[in-house]
């Protein structure tokens, strides 16, 4: 009997997961619906890349100690340049996340950077990568970038473009 309400328990939280994950595809299909004919293929890249930062919200649980309170905001960051042009901005102001606003700041150091529960690490700090990957080592912050090397050198989740 304890074995068939585990089974329940555990197919109840697939069944929001599953929501969750086609609520973003829906969201992200919208963004992509927004943009005019006249819009550069790389701004619903974009689009597409911050409703997938907005998604990891959904499936990461973070500890209590990476909040400064039990009611402060998911701080989603930006280290270096900003390619979302109000994507991210715009998803952070509409969405919450475990019942916490989600904000999105541009870091322009590594202890800013210390303290968000997501950061993207722009193409431009390429170069600075394994600096910041020793900065934020045992930090409870997801990283998330799009260039190659990226996972190799302690990054987690590298954001690759199929090849056209």
């Amino acid at each position: 009997m304890a074995r068939r309400v585990q089974c329940q328990r555990s197919w109840t939280e697939s069944g929001r997961a599953l929501r969750r994950w086609t609520r973003g595809l829906l969201y992200a299909g919208w963004l992509l619906m927004q943009a005019t004919g006249a819009a550069a293929p790389a701004s619903r890249e974009y689009d597409v890349k911050a409703v997938l930062l907005y998604n990891f919200t959904q499936f990461v649980t973070w500890p209590a100690t990476a909040f400064s309170a039990p009611d402060a905001p998911i701080v989603i960051g930006i280290l270096g340049s900003d390619p979302f042009d109000g994507a991210l901005a715009e998803i952070a102001r509409r969405e919450k996340a475990e019942g916490r606003r989600i904000v999105v700041e541009h870091c322009r150091n590594l202890e800013t950077a210390r303290r968000c529960q997501i950061l993207f690490v722009s193409m431009d700090e390429r170069p600075n990568w394994p600096k910041i990957a020793v900065a934020l080592r045992g930090q409870p912050v997801l990283t998330v970038a799009e260039f190659d090397g990226f996972v190799v050198g302690g990054g987690m989740i590298h954001l690759a473009k199929n090849p056209e």
